[in-house]
């Protein structure tokens, strides 16, 4: 299993499907003669159990083994589930994982064979420098950087947007601004409006950690105004959006690699009238196609049983009712649904910032549901669109 990609085994390699290093050095010196900027994905946050760190800490290397959380018992694993929230309850409940090769256990917040790196530990800090200024070597002008709300871990807390993984941001741009300083950082952190803007840094004009940051809030209110026929609570929630640096941008984006998460501002959802756990629910049956009369044909993804949380897969055009339009042969419905995502595109394209168009959206491509047919997929309904 890989996640998609996102449990890396080796840092400095590329998957052979893309081609070799030598063709992405080629790549981006192309680009670059079109005016073109190379973006280029690191997974900052974790390992996959395949990587070398991992199996050597697996053989007892103790090293390692300070490279993760790893813990004799349950004794501390406990104290952090405490305060810690499920980030897959269906497929990976817990935030730990029983390693029977060590007899113990280590922390995996996503997949059971995703490791969590410990950055209390300055040789993780010094390693991942190193590969975030390698893939600058190789030509990539933009590096998005994952999960990093999720860096610094500390009992009593979620674990999520701690000062100290802002600090860890801060020492990743300042390192890079020494050594490649053109190159900027995108923080994947899919927060509430509050904490994403800290994600910019802490100076009033100079983005001090990432100069761009994935506008999730503004992506999740624009589903909301597509299913509820109205732009209240689209009205609401851009008012509550932080202004940005000058210095620093939005990422604005319909549709993304990932799920929809429904993480507006529940202030936000109470000023237009709505109660916030009924509202969400009427969004997650709204896109899954429970909701009668809705059009939607989108699936949930990480239900939790314990909340009543859930959050959304499926192809754009899928959701915005193309693919039940053409099932039925109706050709309002086809112009309809067409309109819809043309409307969806021009708000991402007028909002400010940069726009990002997720390959496929651009010809309406709808859901896939052969992932269905692959063991290592069938569980993550992401496949839908991905």
């Amino acid at each position: 299993a890989s996640d998609g990609g996102y449990a890396v085994s080796n840092f400095r390699n590329i998957n052979a499907r893309a081609g070799s290093l030598e063709e992405l050095e080629d790549l981006g010196a192309e680009l670059r003669r079109r005016n073109m900027l190379l973006t280029l994905d690191v997974v900052v946050n974790h390992t996959s159990d395949r990587h070398e760190w991992a199996q050597r800490a697996r053989a007892g290397e103790q090293a390692y083994r300070d490279y993760y959380y790893i813990f004799d018992n349950r004794d501390i694993p406990d104290l952090f589930e405490e305060t810690m929230p499920e980030i897959f309850p269906e497929t990976a409940p817990g935030n730990f994982t029983f390693d029977e090769q060590m007899n113990k256990w280590v922390m995996t917040v996503f997949n059971s064979y995703q490791w969590d790196l410990n950055y209390s530990n300055p040789a993780v800090f010094i390693e991942m420098l190193d590969i975030i200024l390698f893939w600058a070597n190789k030509g990539a002008d933009i590096l998005r950087l994952d999960a990093v709300a999720f860096l610094w871990k500390k009992i009593g807390t979620t674990s999520q947007n701690e000062r100290e993984a802002h600090l860890i941001l801060q020492l990743f741009k300042d390192c890079c601004q020494v050594t490649a300083p053109g190159v900027l950082f995108i923080a994947e952190a899919i927060v509430a409006p509050v904490e994403i803007i800290k994600y910019f840094g802490e100076d009033a004009v100079i983005a001090k950690e990432c100069e761009i940051a994935y506008n999730a809030t503004f992506m999740a209110l624009l589903w909301d105004a597509l299913a509820t026929k109205n732009a209240k609570l689209l009205n609401q929630g851009i008012s509550s959006l932080p202004d940005k640096l000058d210095h620093a941008t939005w990422l604005n984006y319909a549709r993304c690699h990932d799920d929809i998460g429904l993480g507006f501002d529940d202030a936000d959802i109470r000023a237009v009238g709505y109660e916030p756990s009924a509202h969400r629910r009427f969004l997650i049956d709204y896109y899954t196609g429970a909701y009668d009369g809705s059009p939607a044909r989108g699936r949930p993804f990480g239900s939790n049983s314990k909340t009543g949380d859930a959050r959304i897969s499926g192809a754009l055009a899928s959701l915005a009712g193309l693919e039940t339009a053409l099932q039925q042969g109706d050709d309002a419905a086809v112009q309809r649904s067409i309109d819809q995502i043309l409307l969806l595109h021009s708000l991402i394209m007028s909002f400010g910032g940069i726009p990002l168009i997720y390959y496929g959206d651009e010809l309406g491509t709808l859901n896939n549901e052969n992932f269905i047919q692959d063991a290592d997929k069938a569980h993550d309904s992401r496949w839908l669109h991905r």
